[in-house]
């Protein structure tokens, strides 16, 4: 079976690809990686046909520069992490970004959740969307972050073409300036005999 598909989505920058294909009769395709948006492999060749792969979950990931020369967030939520001058959400799971004040020069990036790669030599799943923005102002409150799922494997060998597998699911921040939403990653198709 093929390996999971990049996808542009609304961003200038594409996403990554997904797991392998299943490489001998019945072997499974490798899931995408979590929180990446990876596509799921496709499924290796019959007898007995193998299931494709799990698509990856999405992410988000949001950062700022700090002024102060102790390590400290204008915010709370996700992982919190620091690097250089800049503090970093990272967002695996769905959670809220809390700003206590408006908090400015923010960038992030947000992926969707990547897809199922398909049974029985079919295709990898597509990768989850890309959108990301720099220099943006995060006014305060609680701003929702949805972690989009990737899609589920379908292990089903009893039609002729095989089963497809499932696609991603959107990942959906609600900043200020609108909602941006990373879109899902598409299934793999079922392979035939």
């Amino acid at each position: 079976g093929g390996g999971g598909g990049g996808e542009n989505g609304p961003g200038p920058v594409s996403a990554g690809g997904g797991g392998a294909g299943g490489s001998g009769a019945g072997a499974a395709g490798t899931d995408g990686t979590f929180s990446t948006g990876g596509g799921g492999g496709g499924g290796g060749p019959a007898p007995p046909g193998g299931p494709g792969g799990n698509g990856g979950s999405g992410i988000v990931v949001v950062r700022y520069q700090i002024a102060e020369l102790t390590a400290t967030a204008k915010a709370t939520g996700g992982a919190i992490s620091f690097f250089g001058d800049k503090t970093i959400h990272t967002f695996t799971s769905s959670g809220d970004f809390n700003a206590p004040a408006s908090i400015s020069s923010v960038e992030y990036i947000c992926i969707g959740g990547g897809g199922a790669g398909g049974t029985r030599t079919g295709g990898g799943g597509g990768a989850g969307g890309y959108v990301s923005a720099t220099g943006q102002t995060v006014a305060s409150g609680p701003w929702p972050i949805v972690i989009g799922a990737g899609g589920s494997k379908v292990d089903d060998n009893s039609n002729n073409p095989a089963s497809p597998g499932n696609t991603g699911s959107n990942t959906v921040a609600s900043f200020p300036g609108g909602t941006v939403t990373a879109g899902y990653g598409g299934a793999g198709a079922g392979g035939g005999d």
